[in-house]
């Protein structure tokens, strides 16, 4: 995979994770995670690891393949 397509999805990670919390008005602390690592993928600056986006789910109570849809 190219650094374009790197890009292309963590664009839409931070997309999905972003809409998923707004929906469910939930802040970045309420995650399941530490606030700044919310922060850090809404902004695209971080490539979260498998457990992280784990976490996420589990704190927003999605499936991973929700975050992942794309």
């Amino acid at each position: 995979m190219n650094h374009k397509e790197e890009l292309k999805h963590l664009n839409s990670l931070s997309s999905n994770l972003k809409k998923i919390r707004k929906a469910k008005k939930l802040t970045q602390a309420d995650c399941g995670v530490d606030e700044r690592t919310i922060r850090r993928i809404e902004n695209e600056n971080f490539n979260p690891s498998y457990l992280t986006l784990v976490q996420i789910a589990h704190g927003l109570d999605v499936k991973l393949s929700e975050l992942l849809d794309f």
